[in-house]
């Protein structure tokens, strides 16, 4: 029998990634079960799916529009830092119809050996160590994976927190609204010249 976890949480566990959460809930006997750990996952993924067709994931701000102008700029690419795995990363980009945006080989996520999302982070920088990157993140755990290595974080408020929560973390810069012109501003602060 798998464990239920219908008490954990959003808020605590917002931007652990999946397997954190796993791994916190089990305790390190079933942890040590990789194929139990698995199987939870996958019937998290699930829920998701049923959960998201029902009520579609609706994207915030202006994102649809960011990511066009972004995929305009042949030196910029865009990357998936997910605490999901792949399956539940496509689920929600899926679900938002924002899949079109990002190659699946541009997925970084989460898995049973990289549980935690500095690993993540570390992952996609080092595969890149010639580019300048930034990170667009809605939580604190993604501000400290951004400081983790050494990468600029914009944060942005999306409900779980606030802006005054974010910023007590000391993010980069912050985007108080997701509009194309508020992205940019901050961007073009990062990438000089990006007009040009």
């Amino acid at each position: 029998m798998l464990p239920h976890f219908e008490s954990l949480n959003r808020k605590t566990n917002s931007g652990k990634t999946d397997y954190q959460i796993v791994q916190d809930a089990v305790g390190h006997k079933i942890w040590k079960n990789q194929p139990i750990v698995e199987r939870i996952v996958e019937d998290y993924n699930q829920g998701l799916a049923s959960n998201l067709k029902h009520q579609p994931a609706i994207p915030i701000g202006e994102i649809e529009q960011i990511l066009l102008e972004l995929q305009s700029y042949r030196f910029i690419s865009c990357f998936i830092l997910s605490g999901n795995n792949s399956i539940g990363a496509n689920i929600k980009l899926e679900s938002a119809s924002l899949s079109q945006f990002f190659y699946y080989d541009n997925y970084f996520v989460s898995s049973y050996s990289m549980p935690n999302r500095n690993q993540i982070a570390e992952l996609a920088i080092s595969k890149y160590p010639n580019s300048r990157n930034i990170i667009l993140g809605d939580s604190p755990r993604d501000i400290q994976a951004a400081k983790a290595v050494g990468v600029p974080i914009i944060a942005f408020p999306t409900g779980q927190h606030s802006s005054s929560e974010l910023l007590a973390f000391e993010p980069t810069d912050i985007l108080k609204s997701p509009s194309v012109a508020n992205f940019f501003q901050i961007l073009d602060t990062f990438i000089l010249g990006l007009y040009d």
